[in-house]
C-alpha cells in the first residue's frame, strides 16, 4: 500500500493555498501503471484498493493506494522498479510525500533450468495417471518464489485443476483432485 500525503485547503482556493491534492498524484500513478499492461507481455496491473480525501470541497490531504502486478519476465521487474522510482520522483516535485505499508514486492517464479527439467519429468508422469493431464504457469506469487532464490526445484500451482480464480464463478475439477495428489 502508497500512503499520499498531500496539503488540504478548500477547492475554491486551491491556486492561492498551497494545497496538494494526494488523490490527484495517485491518479497519476495509477494512469502511469495502468500504460504497462499489456496481453502481449503478460502483464496485468490491478488497482484493488484506493480511498482518501474527506470531502469535494477539501483537497484531499491523504490517499492511499494498493495494487497488484503480475508478469513473467525479469525484465518487466526491472521496468516496473523504474517506474515507480519516476513516479516517487514526480510526487517529490508536486510536494506530495509517500509512505510505504504493507509494501512487498516480490518477484515472480523464474523457472530455473533443473526445475524446467523436473516439472517435464512431473508432467511425464502425470500423464501416465491422466492423458488430459496439463500444467499451466500461474502469475500468482507465493513463498514459493522466494524460496526459489536459494536453489532448490520449485514447481508452483500443481494443485487441482479448476478455473475463474477470485470470482464468484471458481471452479474445481473434482475428479482431477488424485491426479493433482498422486503428482505432487
Amino acid at each position: 500500500t502508497v500512503d499520499f500525503i498531500g496539503v488540504e485547503g478548500h477547492t475554491g482556493a486551491k491556486f492561492t493555498n498551497s494545497s496538494k491534492s494526494a488523490i490527484h498524484e495517485m491518479a497519476y500513478w495509477i494512469t502511469e501503471f495502468l500504460k504497462l499492461e499489456s496481453r502481449e507481455r503478460d502483464i496485468t496491473v490491478n488497482v484493488g484498493l484506493v480511498n482518501g480525501g474527506k470531502a469535494v470541497n477539501i483537497v484531499a490531504g491523504n490517499a492511499s493506494l494498493g495494487m497488484g502486478i503480475r508478469f513473467y519476465d525479469v525484465e518487466v521487474e526491472k521496468e516496473i522498479l523504474q517506474t515507480h522510482k519516476r513516479l516517487e520522483a514526480h510526487a517529490e516535485e508536486n510536494g506530495i510525500k509517500l509512505s510505504y505499508s504493507k509494501n512487498r514486492f516480490i518477484s515472480p517464479l523464474y523457472p530455473t533450468e533443473r526445475g524446467k527439467k523436473y516439472l517435464s519429468h512431473t508432467e511425464e508422469i502425470a500423464k501416465k495417471i491422466d492423458p488430459d493431464f496439463y500444467y499451466s504457469k500461474s502469475p500468482g506469487l507465493s513463498d514459493a518464489n522466494q524460496i526459489a532464490d536459494f536453489g532448490p526445484i520449485i514447481i508452483d500451482s500443481l494443485g487441482p485443476a479448476g478455473g475463474k480464480v477470485h470470482t464468484d464463478k471458481e471452479f474445481l475439477y473434482l475428479d482431477k483432485i488424485e491426479t493433482s495428489y498422486n503428482v505432487s
